[in-house]
């Protein structure tokens, strides 16, 4: 789980502006998900400084990309040693 993420996600929960949202389904936001998540954000006054680009890389697919090849370079060594 990135904790950035997840730092996230508890700030727009501590302020309610998600309350019936999971991590699950936050972490999973497409690109206007995201932008709407974000202009929420500003409206409500969490951030005032962040511009959109720096909120997004919480949702950056490169860190889901390593956590994925990690996972099935793990699968890789388990189905081996069962060999």
């Amino acid at each position: 789980m990135d904790d950035k993420l997840k730092q996230l996600y508890e700030l727009y929960s501590r302020n309610g502006l998600i309350k019936t949202t999971d991590f699950n389904t936050f972490s999973s936001a497409n690109e206007s998900q995201r932008k709407q998540l974000y202009d929420l954000g500003r409206k409500n006054g969490l951030f005032n400084t962040t511009d959109y680009n720096t909120f997004s890389t919480a949702f950056s697919p490169v860190k889901k990309k390593v956590l994925r090849d990690c996972l099935l370079n793990l699968r890789e060594k388990v189905l081996h040693r069962l060999q």
